[in-house]
């Protein structure tokens, strides 16, 4: 396997040379604060496309953000103008989507194979943070999504007045998206501050932070947007004449082109060696060893194995259906209870109610304790006790219990998936049943796909070479699925799996004890869930209740429907999936006078590229 790996490495660096297209020779930022806590600012982006033809480039312009409270609120931007170093306007299109606003600079009918200027002027409301102790500026001035290096920086601040140099918290940080350290020595006379820079590699920016004394500027209050507010579509100007001219970068392309020569087969065979050995790699570490017992009908767990497990060893995930299956799971056991209430416009909500303590529980598995410890320990819910026992009545006693609504979750609990994951597989891989962890396997072949895509795009523009090196990495991506094996022990509990499955299938209720079937179906419906037949389970034993479960308390006491149960049951499920993959893109201060703040935090950035 490593000769593979090796020659892999090799055949990245292999045809690699000038990969960059397009440059920026002097990026200028002028930010100008106003009194009025409006800002204005003045981009200069000197683009070098002497390399290729280019038409323009595009600009874009983050407009969305949350802040620290977990509230998103759009930016008010209007754009003043875009013009070259002589004032002349340039042709752009303004295409909005859901966090961007996107200028498409130039004309489809001009090509440019020089340095151009494109001066960016625009109005920003919502940019100053207001401290407890000062007001602050903390913009990403050099977005960390632009495709181009950037030889020179400039930034420059300027206050609505001259503040004395002591008063004022100045700070920046550059580089790769997250890097915290504090990069560059800003000169100030009091009003304005500047930053220099230089040398940047494509997706390396710059986050400046300025802060002053309160009472500068004025105190404005933000406008946040309403939890299922959609934007306008603002699509409707969409360059049209830019679909209509898009056959003119195929015919730059088709005048690069050549006969097929050497250098042609060449590029033609790499995606075919790739193939070959991504698919011996397969047959030999990827490929499930062959199950060599028929499938029989299996009328216990297997193993026993819990929910996440089993859902795990049927496609090598732990799907977030998994993790809502094992939520139940704990619900049924007693650690918790789903609570359902009703709200505006009858819109169902979910939340977790904790009925006992779990930290010291030894019967329960550490991925249980790191759900367990994401729903309830991490503050990110919000008591509103009242509201619900108002909805609920009996049955839900909030002075000795703790809750969390299901909504406070979202983007908040996709930071402790990888842990979860994490946990699953160190436990399966104890067990036996695999030798590596399936997720980093898959996320090897994965990147490395990444990687060749990435600079087989980046070189279809000027070699023969590129295509053939994206399909390489299309080849890995799509290769790294199947490469995670499960071990021959696991294989056969795969078997059992499946057998255990079909035992689900065919259960009859009416050859089930009444007494025993309510514990049966509540035993087994996690697990129904994992294999994706809760439905079929719940029909089974579709008499099975009379009034809602302990664990599911529902917001219809009085008129209880098993049909009802079910929908919402599975309604649940949904939301929680949709809920904890969540993620948000959020903007904090940049910490205060004592730091905090890191490249491509605040608001601003974006990125643009050429076209």
């Amino acid at each position: 396997m490593l000769k593979y790996k090796i020659f892999l490495f090799i055949l990245f660096f292999l045809f690699v040379g000038k990969v960059y297209s397009w440059e920026i020779s002097d990026f200028t930022v002028d930010i100008e604060i106003n009194r009025d806590s409006c800002i204005v600012v003045t981009e200069k982006i000197t683009a070098n496309f002497s390399d290729t033809p280019k038409h323009g480039i595009f600009r874009d312009i983050p407009i969305k953000y949350r802040d620290e409270t977990g509230r998103y609120f759009n930016f008010n931007l209007q754009i003043l103008g875009i013009y070259d170093e002589e004032g002349n306007p340039w042709t752009y299109t303004k295409i909005y989507s859901k966090e961007y606003l996107t200028l498409k600079i130039g004309s489809p009918y001009k090509t440019y194979q020089a340095e151009k200027i494109f001066i960016i002027k625009y109005r920003v409301e919502g940019a100053i943070l207001y401290l407890d102790n000062h007001d602050q500026l903390y913009w990403n001035a050099i977005g960390t999504e632009w495709d181009a290096p950037i030889n020179n920086v400039t930034i420059n601040v300027r206050l609505p007045v001259v503040v004395k140099s002591e008063l004022l918290l100045i700070k920046s940080y550059s580089g790769r998206y997250g890097l915290r350290q504090d990069s560059l020595n800003a000169k100030t006379d009091g009003q304005n501050i500047i930053f220099r820079g230089e040398h940047y590699l494509p997706y390396e920016g710059l986050t400046v932070v300025v802060g002053f004394p309160k009472g500068i500027v004025e105190e404005r209050i933000r406008t946040y947007q309403e939890r299922g507010h959609s934007r306008k579509d603002s699509f409707q100007n969409y360059d049209k004449d830019y679909q209509k001219n898009d056959h003119m970068f195929y015919s730059y392309s088709e005048r690069r082109g050549g006969a097929i020569n050497f250098s042609f087969f060449i590029s033609f065979l790499i995606p075919i060696i790739v193939f070959v050995i991504m698919f011996r790699l397969w047959y030999k570490y990827g490929k499930d060893p062959k199950l060599r017992k028929s499938i029989v009908v299996e009328y216990k767990v297997p193993q026993d194995l819990t929910p996440i497990e089993m859902g795990t060893l049927i496609d090598d995930k732990v799907d977030i259906r998994d993790i809502s299956a094992t939520i139940i799971d704990l619900a049924i056991r007693g650690y918790l209870r789903i609570v359902q209430t009703e709200k505006v416009f009858f819109r169902k909500n979910y939340g977790f109610e904790k009925l006992k303590e779990y930290k010291s529980d030894n019967s329960l598995k550490d991925y249980e304790k790191i759900i367990l410890s994401a729903l309830f320990e991490e503050s990110f819910g919000k008591n509103n006790f009242v509201d619900f026992g108002k909805n609920l009545g009996g049955g839900f006693n909030p002075a000795y219990t703790s809750f969390v609504e299901l909504s406070s979750l979202e983007n908040n609990f996709y930071t402790k998936l990888n842990s979860i994951k994490e946990s699953v597989f160190l436990q399966l891989i104890k067990k036996g049943f695999y030798a590596k962890n399936p997720q980093k396997v898959v996320s090897f072949y994965r990147n490395l796909g990444i990687i060749f895509l990435t600079l087989g795009i980046l070189l279809t523009m000027f070699s023969s070479f590129g295509l053939s090196i994206a399909l390489s990495g299309i080849i890995c991506i799509l290769f790294s699925k199947y490469m995670p094996a499960k071990t021959k022990l696991g294989v056969e509990v795969y078997g059992k799996i499946l057998g255990f499955e079909e035992f689900l299938m065919r259960t009859d209720k009416d050859k089930i004890a009444v007494s025993e079937r309510r514990n049966i179906f509540e035993k087994m419906l996690p697990y129904a869930i994992c294999l994706g037949i809760s439905s079929k389970w719940a029909k089974i034993f579709s008499d099975v209740y009379t009034t809602s479960p302990n664990w599911f308390l529902t917001s219809y006491q009085d008129k209880f429907l098993m049909a009802d149960f079910i929908a919402d049951l599975n309604h649940s499920i949904n939301i929680m999936s949709t809920t904890f993959v969540s993620m948000p893109r959020t903007v904090y201060s940049g910490g205060g006078f004592g730091g905090g703040g890191f490249s491509g935090g605040g608001f601003g950035g974006g990125g643009g590229r050429s076209w």
